[in-house]
């Protein structure tokens, strides 16, 4: 198909090159992909810069995507929710912290740019993986839009992995008072109690869970 496209002289077209740039990372050919990249240097956008971030987010060369992000903000490309999410779900995978929190930073940096909830949840998750459950909560409390079970099922799986009973509890209500038959809060919070020597209380959200999900 590529051949084709090159023979009708297409290639240098944003949209034909940006479909080719996706097509190649998505079956992992990164280097076919950032041949295109650089090729097709006077037409790409914010889509193009995406598709090859996403790309190397998936083959795990998160310095790779951290440093296109910031030539991107370089050549005044101002990135979209999906760029954003992107590098996001790259920090927290790669377990940087530091350039993770510097990133939410530089997001309230755009004035048009509005954090979405799938932007929160990286974060919240990813902190929360770190162990750093009270700043998960404080993200969660100072975001302007209401936390759903996703979020919520993050805190509790992060309460669970740092034994963290009291937090555990207040995420598994708020897990419920959105979704009363989440399996996945009862057994975080049935663990979180067995692994505190807790055997009443884990014996109760058992019988909360019987009585809810079947």
């Amino acid at each position: 198909m590529h051949l084709e496209i090159v023979k009708l002289g297409m290639e240098g077209l944003s949209q034909v090159a940006n479909c080719l740039i996706h097509m190649y990372a998505t079956f992992g050919s990164l280097t076919e992909a950032q041949q295109i990249f650089k090729l097709g240097h006077s037409v790409r956008n914010v889509v193009t810069w995406t598709a090859l971030m996403i790309g190397w987010a998936q083959s795990g060369n998160y310095v790779t995507v951290m440093t296109m992000f910031c030539e991107m903000i370089q050549e005044g490309i101002i990135p979209n929710d999906i760029t954003l999410t992107c590098v996001l779900n790259s920090c927290s995978d790669a377990g940087i912290l530091s350039i993770n929190e510097a990133f939410f930073l530089i997001t309230h940096a755009y004035s048009d740019f509005i954090p979405t909830l799938e932007h929160y949840t990286c974060v919240v998750d990813f902190v929360g993986r770190a162990g750093l459950t009270d700043k998960a909560m404080g993200i969660i409390d100072g975001m302007p839009i209401n936390p759903d079970v996703c979020i919520w099922l993050s805190v509790l799986g992060a309460c669970w992995n740092s034994h963290n009973v009291e937090l555990g509890k207040v995420a598994f209500e708020n897990v419920l008072s959105l979704d009363k038959k989440s399996e996945a809060a009862y057994i975080c919070m049935y663990n979180i109690f067995i692994e505190a020597g807790m055997i009443d209380e884990a014996v109760a959200i058992e019988l909360r869970r019987l009585q809810q999900c079947t």
